[in-house]
This record gives structure tokens, sequence and C-alpha cells, in this order.
């Protein structure tokens, strides 16, 4: 092989070597930024629980509210509710 065409394989060994450590880095970047995301999934379900049980309260106090002259607005009682 003359030293022309040696110089050119090194090189375009050297390229892609150099592709692989690019790869397999954004690799791990993805990895370690998404690792975590099942316990991430575990609490904002817990949170979105929280938040349906807190709309449905606020709407059994709404609907008490319509049915019951006199009564506090539903508003009030679910900042009560909230409070407690």
């Amino acid at each position: 092989m003359d030293p022309i065409s040696a110089i050119g394989l090194v090189a375009s060994i050297v390229g892609i070597v150099d592709l692989g450590e690019k790869v397999a880095l954004r690799a791990q970047k993805v990895y370690h930024a998404i690792r975590d995301a099942p316990a991430e999934l575990q609490k904002i379900n817990a949170d979105i629980y929280v938040l349906c049980g807190i709309f449905e309260q606020m709407k059994h106090l709404s609907e008490e509210s319509q049915t019951i002259p006199g009564e506090r607005s539903s508003a009030s009682r679910a900042f009560t509710w909230l409070r407690q």
C-alpha cells in the first residue's frame, strides 16, 4: 500500500472512531436523561390522582351549594376544604 493510501485509510478509521465516540456519548446522555422517567411518571400520576380528587370534591361542593338556598359559595367551601 502506498503512503497516500495508508494515510487515507488511517484518516477514515479515525473518522469512524470519532463518529462512534460521538454516538456513544449522545446515547449515554439520552440514557441518563430518561433513566428516572418511570419514577417521575409515577409522581406525576400520583399528583394527577390527587388533583382529580380535589376537582371531584369541588364538583360535589358546587352541586350541594346549588341545591341548598343561602349556603356559602362552592368556591368558599372548596377553599375551606383545601385548607384542612
